[in-house]
């Protein structure tokens, strides 16, 4: 199995940082964002395969309508939001050069 490298894995510990502590204007809840423990769907991972199902869950959590000027505005904060730190190093750990899945740490730490 592929490791993360050295950089991956400190965007990673970054973003986790940020997320579990994003401003109070956020609300706290578990509505829009459930990545624990995320496993895709069988038809997802049939239609897109592994990466592009998480790539494909992420554009329905974070961009539902599209990202307006690529730019991501949480809706709530709390453990289902921060799992995606969790889920992404999974996933990058299967996938280590997938650039969109790197793409969506850079624009999430952006966004926090």
């Amino acid at each position: 199995m592929d490791e993360l490298s050295h950089e991956t894995a400190t965007k990673l510990q970054i973003l986790r940082s940020l997320l579990s502590s994003l401003p109070h204007s956020i609300p706290d809840g578990r509505d829009y964002y459930g990545f624990e423990g995320f496993t895709p769907s069988r038809a997802a991972v049939d239609d897109y395969g592994e990466e592009g199902a998480l790539n494909h869950a992420m554009e329905i959590a974070f961009c539902p309508r599209g990202c307006q000027k690529d730019v991501i505005v949480f809706k709530e904060q709390g453990p289902g939001l921060v799992a995606i730190v969790s889920t992404l190093e999974k996933y990058l750990t299967r996938f280590p050069m997938s650039a969109i899945l790197l793409k969506w740490v850079d624009d999430l730490t952006e966004a926090a």
